[in-house]
């Protein structure tokens, strides 16, 4: 049984994600949305995609026209360093990242926006309790199934400093063992959407509305 476990455990990893595959998520844009500003911070151009996301990301306080705070944001940032990313809750509660690049000297930007992938929202729990990149790095890859052994031959550290990085990782998030970190990270933010009925399209990802009983 230990040695079947790691398999087992891959196993019911991947088909839990890919449950449901065939469900189309229709409340998703059929692509990411893209917005472009002018140097003075004007709006010049959004795509049909852009748009949805601009809805969504607004909620119900934001009229006609409006752009989100969190767009503006990225896109100032961008413009100030040349690039800038980030995730925001949309109208539904869910994650979606943010992707900002500089496009010339001028100041013009790009802002890309889509939704978050499994992986990016378990980054979100983990500097939430203020994981080091490197502890987060570690746990990520304890959370995937990795063996210390493997863990320390990918990051190129030592299996010691692994176990030090991963010592912190549980002291950090009140947990003791990796089965433990694992529920946390992961099953704590996929059970509620399983335990309400929410179908996962083919990405991985919860719809935002609950299968009709």
């Amino acid at each position: 049984m230990a040695a079947l476990a790691p398999a087992v455990a891959e196993g019911l990893r991947r088909s839990y994600l890919r449950h449901d595959a065939a469900a189309a998520d229709s409340q998703d844009p059929a692509a990411p949305g893209l917005l472009t500003f002018a140097p003075d911070g004007g709006v010049e151009g959004v795509t049909p995609s852009g748009q949805v996301w601009l809805d969504r990301l607004g909620g119900r306080t934001a009229g006609p026209g409006r752009v989100p705070q969190p767009v503006l944001y990225a896109a100032r940032r961008a413009r100030a360093a040349g690039e800038a990313s980030g995730r925001v809750h949309d109208g539904a509660g869910r994650w979606a990242s943010l992707a900002a690049t500089r496009m010339d000297t001028a100041g013009r930007v790009a802002v890309i926006v889509q939704p978050s992938r499994p992986e990016h929202t378990i980054g979100i729990l983990m500097e939430a309790y203020d994981l080091t990149a490197r502890e987060q790095e570690v746990a990520r890859l304890v959370v995937y199934g990795v063996s210390d052994t493997e863990i320390s031959r990918r990051l190129g550290i030592s299996a010691h400093t692994v176990r030090d990085h991963l010592k912190k990782a549980f002291d950090k998030t009140g947990t003791n063992t990796r089965g433990r970190l694992l529920r946390l990270l992961y099953f704590g933010h996929y059970r509620p959407d399983v335990e309400s009925g929410r179908a996962m399209g083919s990405a991985g990802w919860f719809a935002t509305v609950a299968r009709e009983q």
